[in-house]
């Protein structure tokens, strides 16, 4: 992410008569996240979109054996969404068998590839689309999960054990929009999702992966311009076509405890404005409006990639 920082003209020595764009890139990135369980109305709509912009890979069985009747890989990337607990053989998804520990895939995506979001359903009925795993990344093959080369990425635990959960979604995406990594080679570790006579794992019927886009972690604010009577601000951003995008505002480069995030914005004279969010137009470009007040020496400004989950 690319920080701005603006010194104040209350501070002679540190005051230029422009805004000074003093540019720091932060190695660290959000940490994963991974989204609330979706209603079942927003499956198929979530399925599709993220199947259609998905990235195409080849899965294979890396500890344990499916079970029978429910062992098509295939469905993890039709975007189709089956019915609720679909009967064997009906080609629906993928299962473990009852008590099968350890339990693992993998998915080869055949080249090295920076992961924007990875987005895993369940179609079935309690404990069976209780999304219980631990998803690792990694550049070479062949590895089970925890082994020497490879990345934890996150830990899902998404769905309940008291309730008909029917359909399950989770998504796991920076909660920046930054890459999760770049990885060859996607390990799922499924846990058991009861501890129960006949442990069970959940029924997993379509897996979608999506490549970072290219600037959406890294945006720039550029053009900035300030006015010490009234504390008024107008800043550029410039990011990713059709990108939401907030500003936060900090006293040090950590933003640790920012100020105010999202800073409110008044207007946008490039790009659209929703709230204190501003969406980028077709060439990744945003002006907005703001106020920095006129009591602080220096300060620090950043702009952050909104995430936007299918409702």
């Amino acid at each position: 992410m690319k920080i701005l920082m603006i010194p104040f003209a209350t501070k002679p020595c540190l005051w230029a008569p422009f805004a000074v764009l003093a540019f720091s890139t932060l190695s660290a990135h959000g940490a994963p996240v991974v989204s609330p369980s979706l209603a079942v109305s927003s499956y198929g709509d979530l399925a599709f979109d993220a199947n259609d912009a998905g990235l195409s890979y080849t899965p294979s069985v890396t500890e344990g054996d499916l079970q029978a009747g429910f062992d098509n890989f295939a469905a993890l990337s039709n975007g189709v969404p089956p019915a609720i607990n679909p009967g064997s053989g009906t080609g629906a998804g993928i299962l473990f068998p009852n008590g099968t520990d350890p339990a693992s895939f993998t998915l080869d995506l055949e080249a090295a590839t920076d992961i924007g979001s990875i987005t895993l359903f369940s179609s079935h009925t309690t404990t069976r689309s209780f999304l219980l795993m631990d998803v690792y990344g990694s550049n070479t093959a062949g590895l089970k999960p925890g082994d020497a080369g490879s990345t934890l990425i996150t830990n899902v635990s998404v769905g309940t054990l008291d309730q008909d959960n029917d359909v399950v979604a989770a998504q796991i995406a920076d909660d920046g929009g930054a890459s999760l990594g770049s990885y060859r080679y996607l390990i799922f570790d499924l846990q058991f999702s009861n501890g129960g006579a006949g442990p069970e794992h959940a029924f997993i019927t379509e897996i979608d992966v999506t490549a970072a886009s290219a600037g959406t972690d890294d945006p720039t604010l550029t053009d900035f311009s300030y006015v010490a009577g009234d504390g008024s601000a107008v800043v550029s951003i410039k990011g990713a076509a059709g990108t939401r995008y907030k500003l936060v505002e900090a006293d040090d480069l950590d933003f640790t405890n920012p100020d105010r995030d999202p800073i409110p914005l008044s207007g946008a004279t490039v790009g659209t404005l929703e709230g204190n969010e501003v969406i980028a137009d077709g060439s990744g470009n945003a002006t907005v409006q703001f106020k920095l007040g006129t009591a602080k020496d220096a300060t620090f400004l950043r702009a952050v990639t909104v995430p936007v989950l299918v409702p």
